[in-house]
C-alpha cells in the first residue's frame, strides 16, 4: 500500500489515488484465473477507504471549531488495551487521533453518519457537489463535479463493504462476487478518495495554492505569521523580565533556525521548490520555539 507523507496543507500519512492506481495496475496485469486475486482485493480496497476516512476524521477534529464541537455527538466507545497503550507510549496523542481510531467504519452508513456529523450536512449530498480545485482558476463558472453519479458510487461502495465482510468473516464456499465487479469497486474507491480529499482540503484550506509560485508565497506568509507571534512573545518576555537577555538568545536562535532551514532545503537549491521547502522548515522550527517559550512563560507565572 502506498502511504504517502503529505506536507503542508495535508500533513500526516494516508492512502491517496496513487494507492488505488497501484491496485488497478496489478489487477489489470493479472492473468486468468483471476478469482483468487479478486477475493483479496475487496479487503485491500476497504482498508484504503477506512485508513483514508480515519485520517480525515482526525484532521477535521484537530482543525478546531466547529468540527471539534460537533465531534461531541459522535458515538465513540474508547477502549484502552495493552497493544494501544504500548503503541502510544512516549507519543503525543490528539483528540482527533483518539476519536478517529475508535469510531466504527464497517459500512457506508457509519461513514456517512460520522462525516455528516462533523461537517454539519449530509456527507454524500455534499460529496456530490465537490469540484476540482483547478476548475476555480480555469473555469470559475463551470460545474465539473468529480462524482458524476453519487447513487452509483454509494451502491458500489456499499457492495464493496458487504463483499469484504463475507470474505473476511464468513469464509464462503463460493465466491460472493463476480470478477467483473472488481473494476467497478476500484473505480468507486478511486472516485471517493479523489472527491473526499479535494472536498475536505477546500473545506479546511479554501482555494489552496496549486502552482509552485503560489505555494512558495503561501509558505513564506505562513512562516512570517508564526515569526510575528514569536516576536510578540519575545517582546513581552523582555518587558516582563526587564532584561534584554531573551533578545540576545533569540538572535542566536534565529541564526541557527535559518541555517537549519537552509540545510533542510539544500537538495532544492536552484529549483523552484526551494522557497517552499525552506519556509516550511523555518515555520516548523519557529512553531517549536514559540511553543517552548509559551510553556516556559506559563511555568514562570505558576511558580
Amino acid at each position: 500500500m502506498a502511504l504517502k507523507q503529505r506536507r503542508g496543507r495535508r500533513g500526516g500519512r494516508f492512502p491517496d489515488q496513487d494507492s488505488v492506481r497501484q491496485l488497478r495496475e496489478a489487477w489489470e496485469a493479472c492473468v486468468n484465473p483471476r478469482d483468487l486475486f479478486a477475493s483479496l482485493l475487496p479487503a485491500r480496497l476497504v482498508t484504503l477507504t477506512e485508513v483514508f476516512c480515519r485520517y480525515w476524521i482526525q484532521k477535521l477534529i484537530d482543525h478546531g471549531l466547529p468540527y471539534d464541537e460537533r465531534a461531541i455527538d459522535l458515538k465513540v466507545n474508547i477502549k484502552y488495551d495493552l497493544p494501544l497503550i504500548r503503541s502510544l507510549q512516549g507519543q503525543k496523542m490528539s483528540v482527533g487521533f483518539l476519536l478517529s481510531h475508535n469510531v466504527a467504519l464497517s459500512e457506508i452508513a457509519t461513514i456517512n453518519a460520522i462525516f455528516s456529523t462533523l461537517i454539519g450536512t449530509d456527507f454524500f449530498q455534499w460529496l456530490a457537489k465537490v469540484q476540482p480545485r483547478l476548475m476555480f482558476d480555469h473555469d470559475p463558472l463551470g460545474d465539473d463535479r468529480i462524482v458524476t453519479d453519487i447513487i452509483k458510487l454509494k451502491r458500489v461502495i456499499a457492495r464493496l463493504f458487504e463483499v469484504r465482510h463475507i470474505l473476511v468473516h464468513e469464509f464462503p464456499e463460493e465466491q460472493p462476487l463476480d470478477v467483473a465487479e472488481i473494476d467497478e469497486m476500484i473505480e468507486a474507491v478511486d472516485t471517493f478518495i479523489n472527491a473526499a480529499d479535494e472536498g475536505f482540503s477546500q473545506l479546511l484550506h479554501g482555494l489552496y495554492p496549486v502552482n509552485q509560485q503560489d505555494m512558495n508565497r503561501a509558505a513564506r506568509e505562513a512562516s512570517r505569521a508564526v515569526d510575528q507571534e514569536l516576536e510578540k512573545l519575545i517582546n513581552e518576555v523582555a518587558k516582563g523580565s526587564q532584561s534584554e537577555t531573551i533578545r540576545q538568545v533569540q538572535q542566536a536562535w534565529r541564526a541557527f533556525a535559518e541555517a537549519e532551514a537552509e540545510r533542510s532545503a539544500e537538495d532544492w537549491v536552484g529549483g523552484t521548490g526551494h522557497p517552499l521547502v525552506y519556509y516550511s522548515a523555518l515555520r516548523a522550527l519557529t512553531s517549536d520555539r514559540l511553543h517552548q517559550l509559551q510553556t516556559w512563560v506559563e511555568e514562570m507565572l505558576q511558580s
